[in-house]
Order: C-alpha cells, then sequence, then structure tokens
C-alpha cells in the first residue's frame, strides 16, 4: 500500500479526473453522468471522498449515501433526496489506472468503513460489478443472494453486504 495517501471530500476541481477514472474502470456498464454523480455527493457529502498522493493527485474515489438495506437505486437514477436508515450504500469505488495495484482501493474501502462506524451507520452494502466480488470478500462482505441488482449494473451484478455490528 502507498503510505502517502490521504482522503479528502470531493471539491468542484476534481470532477474531470473523477469522469476520467470513471471512463477508465468500467469497461462492461456505462459509466454515469458527472450530473447524477454530483447529485450523490450534494445529498451526501460526509460519506463521498476522494484519495489523494503526497502531490495531491487524484487516485480514486468513493461515493457513498444512506439508502434502504435491501435493494440499491438503479445506476443513472436520479435521487431526489435519500432515507433516513441505518444503512450505508456503496454507489462507487474506482480507481485510477494509473494508480492501480498501489492499495488505492483498499484505502478507500477501509476509509469508508471508519466513515459508516463513526456515523454510527449498523450495516453497508454495495453492488459488486465487473467481477468484483472476490475484492469486496476480503473486506468481510458477503452476497445476498435474495436482493437482485437492476439490469442496469450489467451481467453477473451481486448484491453485497456487511453488518458492522457482528464483531463488536
Amino acid at each position: 500500500m502507498d503510505l502517502n495517501m490521504m482522503t479528502r471530500r470531493i471539491a468542484d476541481d476534481d470532477w474531470s479526473v473523477i469522469n476520467a477514472i470513471q471512463n477508465e474502470a468500467y469497461t462492461e456498464i456505462a459509466p454515469e453522468s458527472q450530473d447524477t454523480l454530483r447529485r450523490r455527493v450534494l445529498l451526501s457529502p460526509e460519506t463521498c471522498f476522494v484519495a489523494v498522493g503526497h502531490n495531491g493527485s487524484v487516485l480514486g474515489c468513493c461515493l457513498a449515501h444512506p439508502w434502504g438495506p435491501d435493494g440499491a437505486p438503479a445506476l443513472h437514477a436520479k435521487l431526489e433526496a435519500l432515507p433516513v436508515t441505518t444503512n450505508l450504500y456503496l454507489h462507487d469505488l474506482a480507481v485510477s489506472s494509473n494508480s492501480r495495484g498501489r492499495g488505492v482501493a483498499g484505502f478507500l474501502c477501509q476509509g469508508l468503513l471508519a466513515v459508516a462506524v463513526e456515523r454510527n451507520f449498523q450495516s453497508v452494502t454495495l453492488v459488486s460489478v465487473q467481477n468484483s466480488a472476490g475484492f469486496w470478500k476480503k473486506f468481510g462482505f458477503s452476497e445476498d443472494p435474495r436482493v437482485n441488482p437492476s439490469d442496469s449494473y450489467g451481467a453477473g451484478a451481486r448484491f453485497m453486504r456487511l453488518d458492522l455490528n457482528a464483531g463488536r
């Protein structure tokens, strides 16, 4: 892991890099528009952030927001409001192709889990795409076959959850 990383909230001038990361990362599904992603950040800025390197360059991004524990909003959905819930939904975690293999994704995931605990969420859910379920399992997520993600997430998408109270 690159120990010269830190997280910070997303700034307006980060969006061109975030868009580039989205286009690099998502090869099997259509990346969401900047407006769609910005809306999620506006609705829950405290659970959305970027990882930056020692020189301040954006290495990856993490966008999460409260959402009910038994489903996920379809990709490209224009959210107007968020529910009051004890579940945090990890909407997007993506890393620049130049930063892959440096531990950025794990760093972002650990940062998100710390934020979830700090903000008293009881669970975190996500939809794994592009055969990423193995990565999420390393952080304690498990597949929940009772929930079928929207077709917008592509073939092979898996709904996953992590109970944050399990180890307490």
